[in-house]
């Protein structure tokens, strides 16, 4: 295998594809790449559907209007999944609530 000097003297820029320099620089390469499209992803895709589609964009809207925390949803420390949870027992056990819920 050519030593990185003899590369030079023979008007190669780069590192022989077998020497542990030029795996460290592709795998630099391959980890910056690899962050910058991830990137775009989380910031240049992932926001589109909620402001193309109409559901999701009506969604966020009551989220951001009521002040709910989608991940609070899923514990009962909040007043509307209390009240969602007695509606749900109410519909399952009578048909319909038996109670009137403003």
């Amino acid at each position: 295998m050519p030593t990185p000097s003899e590369c030079r003297m023979n008007g190669e820029n780069s590192l022989p594809s077998g020497s542990p320099g030029s795996s460290i620089v592709s795998g630099t390469a391959r980890l910056i790449l690899c962050l910058i499209v991830l990137l775009v992803i989380v910031y240049g895709i992932a926001p589109l559907p909620p402001a193309c589609f109409g559901p999701m964009r009506d969604f966020a809207a009551v989220v951001d209007e009521t002040g709910i925390t989608p991940g609070a949803l899923y514990y009962t420390d909040i007043p509307q999944s209390t009240d969602a949870e007695m509606r749900h027992r109410d519909a399952l056990r009578y048909g319909k609530s038996q109670k009137a819920y403003p």
